[in-house]
């Protein structure tokens, strides 16, 4: 039961957070009107068209990332020194670009 639980509460948050995000909705304001014409019918039939298969595609895709994220996880998780791995490359790559940014010439 606590595992359906973990589920619905990982889709909530999902969801939340896609709802409250407004690039999605400026990439589909912007990028699906230019293939719609009125000279193929109703542009609101043709936006809704659109629309419902720009969220099919994006549920199937988030679908699939958030299957590979948990089996990576599940994975890493038997995986300490592999994690240790990646957390100190990832520190090491921060330091580093703070320090080039550091040595970036002034402008007066």
């Amino acid at each position: 039961m606590r595992a359906i639980y973990l589920l619905w509460l990982g889709f909530l948050t999902g969801l939340l957070s896609n709802l409250l995000n407004p690039k999605p909705g400026l990439f589909v304001v912007t990028f699906i009107p230019q293939f719609v014409s009125a000279s193929r019918g109703s542009v609101s039939a043709q936006l809704l068209v659109l629309g419902a298969i720009f969220a099919i595609v994006t549920a199937v895709v988030f679908t699939a990332l958030a299957a590979f994220a948990s089996q990576l996880a599940s994975r890493l998780q038997r995986r300490p020194r592999v994690v240790f791995g990646l957390d100190l490359g990832a520190g090491i790559t921060s330091i580093a670009a703070g320090l080039s940014i550091l040595t970036l010439p002034r402008k007066a």
